[in-house]
Protein backbone atom coordinates (compact mmCIF):
# COMPACT_ATOMS: atom_id res chain seq x y z
CA UNK A 1 0.00 0.00 0.00
CA UNK A 2 3.02 2.26 0.19
CA UNK A 3 2.44 3.41 3.80
CA UNK A 4 5.28 3.97 6.23
CA UNK A 5 5.24 1.60 9.20
CA UNK A 6 5.01 4.47 11.70
CA UNK A 7 1.97 5.88 9.85
CA UNK A 8 -0.11 2.79 10.66
CA UNK A 9 -1.97 2.65 13.97
CA UNK A 10 -3.21 -0.71 15.21
CA UNK A 11 -6.39 -0.75 17.28
CA UNK A 12 -7.94 -3.61 19.17
CA UNK A 13 -11.43 -4.53 17.98
CA UNK A 14 -12.19 -5.71 21.51
CA UNK A 15 -13.95 -3.27 23.83
CA UNK A 16 -13.51 -3.05 27.58
CA UNK A 17 -16.92 -4.73 27.88
CA UNK A 18 -15.61 -7.73 25.95
CA UNK A 19 -12.96 -8.36 28.60
CA UNK A 20 -15.69 -9.00 31.18
CA UNK A 21 -17.91 -11.24 29.07
CA UNK A 22 -18.29 -14.80 30.33
CA UNK A 23 -16.33 -14.22 33.55
CA UNK A 24 -17.13 -16.09 36.72
CA UNK A 25 -19.36 -19.12 37.03
CA UNK A 26 -22.26 -19.71 34.65
CA UNK A 27 -25.81 -19.07 35.87
CA UNK A 28 -27.66 -22.28 36.68
CA UNK A 29 -31.29 -22.56 35.57
CA UNK A 30 -33.80 -22.65 38.42
CA UNK A 31 -37.26 -23.65 37.11
CA UNK A 32 -38.74 -23.15 40.58
CA UNK A 33 -38.44 -19.35 40.18
CA UNK A 34 -41.85 -17.73 39.79
CA UNK A 35 -43.25 -15.64 36.93
CA UNK A 36 -40.99 -16.82 34.06
CA UNK A 37 -40.73 -14.32 31.21
CA UNK A 38 -38.73 -13.83 28.03
CA UNK A 39 -35.52 -11.82 28.14
CA UNK A 40 -33.39 -10.83 25.16
CA UNK A 41 -29.85 -12.15 25.30
CA UNK A 42 -26.88 -9.87 24.63
CA UNK A 43 -24.49 -12.16 22.76
CA UNK A 44 -23.61 -15.77 22.06
CA UNK A 45 -20.15 -17.31 21.87
CA UNK A 46 -19.75 -20.54 19.89
CA UNK A 47 -17.39 -23.12 21.38
CA UNK A 48 -14.68 -24.94 19.42
CA UNK A 49 -16.88 -28.07 19.18
CA UNK A 50 -19.48 -25.99 17.23
CA UNK A 51 -22.21 -27.30 19.59
CA UNK A 52 -21.53 -25.49 22.87
CA UNK A 53 -23.09 -22.03 23.06
CA UNK A 54 -22.34 -19.55 25.85
CA UNK A 55 -25.18 -17.06 26.18
CA UNK A 56 -24.71 -13.66 27.81
CA UNK A 57 -27.82 -11.95 29.22
CA UNK A 58 -28.78 -9.22 31.68
CA UNK A 59 -30.96 -9.75 34.75
CA UNK A 60 -32.02 -7.61 37.69
CA UNK A 61 -31.53 -7.81 41.43
CA UNK A 62 -34.88 -9.52 41.95
CA UNK A 63 -34.64 -12.15 39.20
CA UNK A 64 -32.38 -14.76 37.68
CA UNK A 65 -32.24 -17.53 35.10
CA UNK A 66 -35.38 -19.66 35.01
CA UNK A 67 -34.47 -21.73 31.93
CA UNK A 68 -33.24 -21.60 28.33
CA UNK A 69 -35.12 -23.12 25.39
CA UNK A 70 -33.25 -24.30 22.29
CA UNK A 71 -35.13 -24.88 19.04
CA UNK A 72 -33.23 -26.35 16.09
CA UNK A 73 -34.02 -27.11 12.47
CA UNK A 74 -31.92 -27.34 9.30
CA UNK A 75 -31.69 -23.57 8.86
CA UNK A 76 -31.73 -22.01 12.33
CA UNK A 77 -31.05 -22.36 16.03
CA UNK A 78 -33.38 -20.26 18.17
CA UNK A 79 -32.24 -19.54 21.73
CA UNK A 80 -34.82 -18.20 24.20
CA UNK A 81 -33.79 -17.07 27.70
CA UNK A 82 -36.40 -16.97 30.46
CA UNK A 83 -35.92 -15.11 33.74
CA UNK A 84 -37.93 -15.72 36.88
CA UNK A 85 -38.32 -13.95 40.21
CA UNK A 86 -36.08 -14.90 43.12
CA UNK A 87 -37.74 -16.90 45.88
CA UNK A 88 -37.39 -14.11 48.45
CA UNK A 89 -39.18 -11.40 46.40
CA UNK A 90 -42.14 -10.15 48.44
CA UNK A 91 -43.21 -7.04 46.54
CA UNK A 92 -42.39 -3.42 47.14
CA UNK A 93 -40.10 -1.18 45.13
CA UNK A 94 -36.84 -2.30 43.55
CA UNK A 95 -34.27 -0.29 41.66
CA UNK A 96 -33.79 -1.55 38.10
CA UNK A 97 -30.17 -2.71 37.88
CA UNK A 98 -28.65 -4.66 35.01
CA UNK A 99 -26.41 -7.50 36.11
CA UNK A 100 -24.52 -9.42 33.46
CA UNK A 101 -24.66 -13.20 33.58
CA UNK A 102 -24.12 -16.13 31.23
CA UNK A 103 -25.05 -19.76 30.85
CA UNK A 104 -24.25 -22.63 28.52
CA UNK A 105 -26.43 -24.77 26.25
CA UNK A 106 -25.61 -27.48 23.74
CA UNK A 107 -27.11 -28.06 20.32
CA UNK A 108 -27.91 -31.58 19.16
CA UNK A 109 -25.92 -31.07 15.94
CA UNK A 110 -22.97 -28.80 15.09
CA UNK A 111 -24.10 -25.25 14.32
CA UNK A 112 -22.48 -25.23 10.88
CA UNK A 113 -24.03 -22.56 8.66
CA UNK A 114 -27.30 -22.30 10.58
CA UNK A 115 -28.42 -18.87 11.78
CA UNK A 116 -28.77 -18.12 15.48
CA UNK A 117 -31.90 -16.16 16.44
CA UNK A 118 -33.17 -14.72 19.73
CA UNK A 119 -36.46 -16.37 20.67
CA UNK A 120 -37.55 -13.11 22.34
CA UNK A 121 -37.85 -11.61 18.84
CA UNK A 122 -40.57 -14.04 17.76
Amino acid sequence: MGLARDAVELRSLQTSRDRWAFRGEPAEPDPSRSDPRLMRWERIDIGPDDQTLRIEFIHGVIDGLHHVEVYEDDEEVRITVFLGLNHDVQGGAYAPVGIGAWTTVHTSQPLGRRYIHDGADQ
